[in-house]
């Protein structure tokens, strides 16, 4: 019960809408209805010195990529929830700290896809 009603509030819900999509998409693109490359495009993008790809991970499709930021951001989000769920506060406090939180999250994985090549 704990797990759900983490999974379902605030900050940690709208990771969890995502990851329903992105389990919603793996399903259909498992049963063959969607194509793994679906999101890549023509798009020229200068990216500098260094030819990284989308989101830092070197040729890997974008909806891998996206993905795996998505399910990492969740946990991230999850467990931070679980044990700094008491410095929320209730009211105005709990919302703000909550979009910083899930920014937090979302924004953990910029030094760690650097690295990925």
């Amino acid at each position: 019960m704990e797990f759900l009603n983490i999974a379902l509030t605030f900050p940690t819900a709208i990771f969890s809408t995502l990851l329903l999509i992105v389990i919603g998409f793996w399903s259909i693109a498992l049963l063959g209805f969607a194509d793994i490359d679906m999101l890549e495009g023509d798009v020229d993008v200068d990216v500098g010195e260094s030819d990284t790809g989308s989101l830092g991970f070197g040729g890997v499709p974008l909806t891998v990529s996206l993905s795996l930021a998505i399910v990492i951001s969740w946990f991230c989000s999850f467990y931070a929830h679980k044990f700094f769920a008491y410095l929320l506060g209730d009211g105005v406090m709990f919302y703000v700290l909550g979009i910083a939180m899930m920014l937090g999250c979302f924004f953990c994985l910029t030094p760690c896809h650097s690295h990925i090549s």
